[in-house]
């Protein structure tokens, strides 16, 4: 069939048009039909009634003047009027055929009237077209003395019916025209909208993502419109964030295999004869590795927290249990560094967690505190309850964050001093991590620092109903 959404889209709109239409003008047709019927019914009966109420005496007398009486009446409706008695003879006719008076006339409107009841019906007659016959019983002293039968031709309603139907003809023509030009140009901007979004679809396709399209008025396709920028806009910021952290990571991970490189073509060149040399180099290049192992590992957590729907092990478990666990992984490391960890838990709220991430989550954050604290320095780790939410904060008395750099912290493999990841062994990737996991659980990580002052950062769990 027709695959042009604008063929569609217009031949639908002409055919509700010429629909609607056309009900409109049967409709129309009905109404006049049924007003000019009632119209001349009325007026039959009304005259049929006269008639009937001053024929009562030339019917008792058979007074053939009676036919008198009916043609006066009968030519101020276009209508022939009998007057009949009560066995149904015709004692008068105003076409004045004497040929019919003194005979009986067997209609059922007659039949009906000699009962009492006025009665109205409609006949088609070959030749002749449609007639409507009235019958009006005449009564005196409350018994009926005869009939008033009148039969009137329907032709000139039939013309003006006739005249009625071919104004509507050539209105609906008229508006069907109108109605389709209308149609078509509806047709043609919903069409040029969806072509123009169909465009962007297949040039985005084709990894042209600055594609956008233009919103026009406050229709389902403008807001389709608004929805496709969004996303357009949303898809061209993760390419971005793809490409800046593919880059990133290239470049992490070429800084390690550039040196294993280079300490590997040293011990080729002749440092491998000298045994504590070799150690050294050994030592490096395990270091290396190892770094190495930890960013691929970073990296591929990140990429299965990214995964949607990401599922989490939840059961309950004690949040400050949690903290000391991380306290006792990360005592070697402030120790070595001469820093003292100070752990305080108040309450020890039972949050619905995967424990295992939020685990990773308090490893991180001391990790990072233990690393840029100063030596003979200071890490607080706390957990306290609160109405709906659990809270953990993790402090330092460090260097501090800069403040243009809070922004930008959570960004995966950004740094604040380009110099520290060597020194401290750090991948980029913790604090993303953390916020990853964090937000998984439906929490917030803040963070408040300020250069020379240290820095904090607060994570809050939220409880369910039953938990707070």
């Amino acid at each position: 069939m027709f695959r042009n959404i604008k063929t569609k889209l217009f031949l639908t709109y002409l055919t509700i048009i010429l629909l609607t239409t056309a009900i409109f003008s049967a409709a129309l047709m009905r109404f006049f039909t049924d007003y000019y019927r009632k119209g001349k019914e009325v007026a039959l009966l009304t005259h049929a009634n006269v008639v009937a109420s001053l024929s009562g005496s030339y019917i008792q007398d058979r007074d053939g003047a009676v036919k008198y009486v009916a043609a006066e009446f009968a030519g101020k409706v276009g209508a022939r009027i009998l007057v009949l008695d009560a066995a149904g003879v015709i004692l008068g006719d105003s076409a004045d055929q004497v040929a019919v008076v003194g005979e009986s006339l067997s209609r059922p409107e007659v039949a009906v009237a000699l009962n009492g009841k006025s009665t109205t019906t409609v006949e088609t007659i070959p030749g002749t077209g449609r007639v409507m016959y009235v019958a009006v019983p005449v009564i005196a002293e409350k018994e009926v003395i005869g009939v008033v039968f009148v039969s009137a031709s329907l032709g000139e309603i039939a013309e003006l019916l006739g005249e009625l139907r071919w104004e509507l003809l050539i209105t609906a023509l008229a508006s069907g025209m109108i109605g389709g030009l209308i149609s078509y140009l509806i047709a043609e901007r919903i069409a040029k909208r969806l072509g123009e979004m169909t465009a962007a679809v297949r040039a985005m396709t084709g990894g042209v993502l600055q594609q956008r399209v233009t919103v026009a008025g406050a229709d389902e396709l403008a807001e389709l419109g608004a929805a496709f920028n969004q996303m357009a806009e949303k898809l061209a910021s993760i390419e971005t964030a793809r490409q800046a952290f593919v880059a990133d990571a290239s470049h992490e991970l070429k800084t390690p295999l550039s040196s294993l490189q280079v300490l590997v073509e040293t011990l080729q060149d002749g440092a491998g004869q000298d045994w504590q040399m070799t150690q050294e180099f050994l030592a490096d290049i395990h270091r290396e590795i190892d770094r190495l192992n930890r960013i691929v590992t970073d990296l591929l957590l990140l990429t299965r927290l990214d995964a949607y729907p990401y599922a989490l092990k939840k059961e309950p478990a004690e949040i400050g249990q949690l903290l000391r666990t991380a306290e006792e992984i990360l005592r070697p490391l402030a120790d070595q560094k001469r820093v003292r960890l100070q752990i305080e838990v108040a309450g020890n709220p039972i949050v619905a967690i995967d424990a295992a991430r939020i685990l990773q989550v308090l490893v991180n954050l001391l990790d990072n505190a233990v690393k840029y604290a100063p030596p003979g320095g200071l890490v607080k780790a706390a957990v306290r309850p609160d109405a709906a939410v659990a809270v953990i904060s993790v402090g330092d008395n460090g260097p501090g964050i800069p403040v243009e750099d809070l922004p930008h912290i959570f960004e995966r493999f950004y740094r604040v001093d380009k110099a520290r990841p060597r020194r401290t062994g750090g991948t980029g990737l913790g604090l993303a991590i953390v916020k990853q996991i964090v937000e998984l659980h439906g929490g917030t990580v803040t963070v408040v620092s300020s250069p020379g002052r240290g820095t904090e950062f607060t994570v809050t769990l939220p409880k369910t109903k039953e938990e707070r």
